[in-house]
């Protein structure tokens, strides 16, 4: 389903340093002792999930102007996001040296897939369902004059089938990621704290968690693949997704600078 909504422009994370944390203005923690943080993360990539729903991906491809509204909206979105990544990163940092060792690193994903899992189980059905529903709407206004009322029927009876199959498909996908993880745990974990622990000194510093969980970010996607959360076909067609996006949006500023040269 990210696929559908690849952004526009890579998003620059800003560098905060070991004072990182300062000066933010902290919104309210939810009630919810294991990970708090970590809930209101996903409670905000909720809200941006239920906005992206209204969004055309094919005006979001082939307008700049609805590219650009979206871009900034999901810009706003990952700046809300970025206090919950930090507060979590300082629940987890057990012994408040600044860095989260391989134990502490490990109980934040641990919470991290839990919470990862509930969340796409929720809304990658509810964007499968409404998604397939837009397209139904579409092929039935392409082909409201061309067939009878009778074949219209089947037609829908054969959209809620195909409907079906991709919901079971998309569930059983989520369930065999789950089972993987918990069977596997250690070494997907293992995998993951590599990728953080980029100065290879046993630490994940603040600055590479944040950046690691900024979602469609290249280091948010190898953090996914090494958990086992985003099949290797999932992110080939992320990647393919983003590359479209950017040069539809390099196609449109082509446009515009066209007609002001005219």
């Amino acid at each position: 389903l990210d696929t559908l909504f690849a952004p526009t422009l890579r998003h620059t994370v800003d560098t905060m340093g070991c004072g990182a944390g300062r000066g933010l203005v902290l919104p309210k923690a939810a009630k919810d002792k294991d990970a708090p943080f970590l809930v209101e993360y996903f409670a905000e990539l909720g809200k941006l999930m239920e906005e992206m729903d209204k969004v055309d991906p094919m005006k979001m491809l082939f307008d700049p102007e609805e590219a650009k509204r979206v871009q900034e909206m999901q810009e706003a979105h990952k700046e809300r996001l970025k206090p919950w990544i930090h507060m979590s990163f300082d629940k987890h940092d057990n012994n408040k040296d600044g860095s989260l060792d391989r134990a502490e690193a490990q109980e934040f994903f641990n919470l991290y897939t839990r919470l990862y899992f509930a969340f796409h189980e929720k809304y990658d059905v509810m964007l499968l369902k409404s998604q397939m529903a837009k397209g139904a709407v579409f092929a039935q206004g392409m082909m409201a004059d061309m067939v009878d009322a009778s074949l219209q029927k089947e037609l829908e009876a054969l959209m809620k089938a195909q409907e079906a199959v991709a919901i079971t498909e998309l569930q059983k996908r989520l369930k065999t990621k789950r089972g993987n993880y918990m069977a596997n745990k250690a070494a997907l974990d293992e995998e993951a704290f590599k990728i953080l622990d980029t100065s290879t000194d046993g630490k994940v510093q603040r600055q590479e968690l944040v950046e690691a969980f900024m979602f469609e970010s290249e280091r948010n996607d190898e953090v996914h693949l090494a958990l086992g959360l985003l099949a290797a076909d999932e992110a080939q067609a992320v990647a393919n997704a983003k590359k479209l996006a950017g040069t539809m949006q390099g196609a449109g500023a082509e446009g515009d600078a066209d007609c002001q040269m005219q």
